[in-house]
């Protein structure tokens, strides 16, 4: 069985370093691969070409226990609260991938000790919200007996130090709400929008909002008294945004400790932050220099096998949303939407919880203002057309669904739609990119899709803090009148692309793709235990996986690759 899976892996890695991860050989290779094993586990029955990626995952861990740390080495706390697979996955492998180093490793944990943990968002059925049994189980599968691990609780001493304090909060309260020179309010906020699917708050969700503080403050004194224990040189964290990591970011940047935040991103590569949530990294960080300086003609290459991609699929997520008939121009659409009588521009929607729009605003307050006041400007120029397409994910299904409609505030409490300003419905089977080909102008909030239309040689201009602003191929404005401006200059014709605008967008792309995200090159998959691609834990120390070592690198030493 050992043989067979080494030979499959390296069969999988040649495929992929020879063809690349964007290719449809490899791509449909690995889902055909993925299916198979999803089908035998569900007969239940044996998959004799592979080894359970739980067990191997386990087995490469406990092969680090030979590992000492060194009296050089240093401490590296990896903080998890919940024990969601793919990253659990991850980071048990890095752990073990720094223990080879000799460095002292410890998980920093919950242990029934948060009100509201968000393990699942409210989306989730009630006992998925908040399921220690289940997350316990997964995080003692990766754990028990091969990490040094340790767990704050929650004590009635600091839950009543904070209770009767919150207890009254309204909502302007409790977003306000410091405690102890803490700003708790502001810390939870992002995660009150996460957890509810919504960034419109009621007076419905301060028991929601009051249960964070509580548990800010408990994820606060337990970090602080682990500290105060333990001399501690580096934290790995998820994401950054969620309420306990928020507030740990917080303490540890009072104490001058270094934190690693990450989080898969598109296509499953990982973005790495250092002292910063991913996001907020991504988004703010210096673009002083419009063109990356360290792209080179292989980077340049791959980045338009990603933009083939998309454009095959309809971007990193397509295959949620679009079937290949969706991609397709329609010319009916010119008719139904009177385009070519007047300059038209499309917008596009984003979610409004997801953490790359939670915060990111720029000079409108968010979606709901931008759209309000971009059907008031629209409405000022007859001259002028625009249509607006909902984002197709406000009719999902699944937990990923939102909880609140930017298409039906639309209906429901703009007063006035002029003639001039359509609405596409988020469930209309009407392609988002054969509306974008027909635009004069495309309006995005944040959106990726404002990357794909930039490929399709159209004007794009972005209204909120987005990671590919300032790259030499958006319009970004820095205010509310030179956004309007911006509108006007291309729909009447002043504005046209550079020379270099095509570029600019492939040089970012690669160095999006190849310099800033990275692989983690010895898993993939990140529903349920993810596909473990390495045979033993020689191979997490491998010149053949630079994603492995150039994280390991960073969480040690603190040295970037980008």
């Amino acid at each position: 069985m050992s043989l067979t899976k080494s030979l499959i892996s390296k069969t999988v890695h040649a495929a992929q370093n020879k063809l690349g991860r964007e290719s449809l050989v490899y791509r449909l290779g690995a889902k055909t691969y993925l299916l198979i094993c999803q089908l035998l586990r569900f007969l239940k029955l044996p998959v004799p070409f592979m080894e359970n990626d739980l067990v191997l995952i386990q087995k490469i861990i406990n092969q680090s226990l030979e590992y000492k740390p060194r009296a050089e080495g240093k401490h590296i706390v990896f903080l998890t609260i919940r024990g969601w697979s793919s990253h659990l996955s991850f980071e048990a492998l890095l752990a073990a991938r720094l223990r080879m180093e000799g460095h002292r490793v410890t998980f920093l944990s919950c242990l029934d000790s948060l009100p509201l943990c968000m393990y699942g968002s409210i989306n989730n059925p009630p006992e998925f919200q908040r399921n220690c049994e289940i997350c316990m189980t997964a995080k003692n599968a990766l754990w028990k007996g091969t990490f040094d691990v340790e767990y704050f609780t929650f004590t009635k001493a600091v839950k009543d130090s904070i209770e009767t304090q919150v207890e009254n909060l309204d909502l302007r309260g409790c977003r306000n709400f410091e405690f102890d020179g803490a700003p708790y309010g502001d810390l939870v906020y992002r995660g009150v929008i996460w957890f509810l699917r919504r960034s419109r708050l009621t007076d419905e969700d301060l028991a929601t909002y009051r249960m964070m503080l509580i548990g800010a403050h408990t994820v606060r004194r337990g970090i602080e008294d682990f500290l105060s224990r333990n001399k501690v040189n580096t934290v790995v964290m998820i994401n950054g945004d969620f309420p306990s990591e928020k507030v740990a970011s917080w303490v540890l940047l009072q104490k001058g400790i270094r934190f690693i935040t990450h989080d898969y991103t598109f296509h499953e590569r990982l973005a790495i932050a250092v002292n910063k949530s991913v996001w907020d990294d991504l988004s703010f960080e210096d673009k002083h220099q419009l063109k990356p300086t360290d792209i080179n003609d292989t980077d340049r290459k791959e980045a338009e096998k990603i933009l083939r991609t998309w454009r095959r699929d309809g971007g990193y997520q397509g295959h949620l949303f679009w079937s290949k008939s969706d991609l397709m121009i329609n010319e009916n659409l010119s008719q139904k939407y009177g385009v070519g009588s007047r300059p038209l521009a499309v917008a596009y929607t984003n979610m409004t919880f997801e953490s790359s729009v939670t915060c990111k605003n720029r000079f409108f307050r968010d979606q709901f203002d931008w759209l309000e006041k971009l059907i008031g400007f629209f409405n000022t120029y007859q001259e002028i057309q625009l249509i607006i397409r909902i984002h197709p994910a406000e009719v999902r299904k699944s937990h990923w669904r939102p909880n609140e409609s930017l298409y039906i505030f639309l209906k429901n409490e703009i007063k006035t739609i002029p003639r001039n300003v359509q609405i596409v419905a988020p469930d209309e089977k009407i392609s988002s990119y054969a509306l974008g080909m027909m635009a004069d102008a495309i309006l995005v909030y944040s959106s990726t899709l404002g990357m794909e239309m930039a490929d399709r040689n159209k004007c794009v201009i972005t209204a909120a803090h987005v990671h590919y602003a300032n790259r030499g191929f958006s319009i970004d404005p820095n205010s509310e009148s030179d956004y309007f401006a911006s509108i006007l200059d291309v729909m009447q014709g002043r504005y046209h692309l550079s020379k270099m605008h095509r570029r600019c967008l492939v040089d970012y792309v690669g160095w999006l793709f190849f310099r800033r995200l990275t692989t983690f090159e010895a898993i993939n998959g990140i529903q349920g235990w993810p596909q473990v691609n390495i045979r033993g834990i020689n191979d997490l120390l491998s010149a053949h996986y630079p994603g492995i070592q150039r994280i390991a690198k960073l969480v040690s030493d603190g040295e970037r690759w980008w």
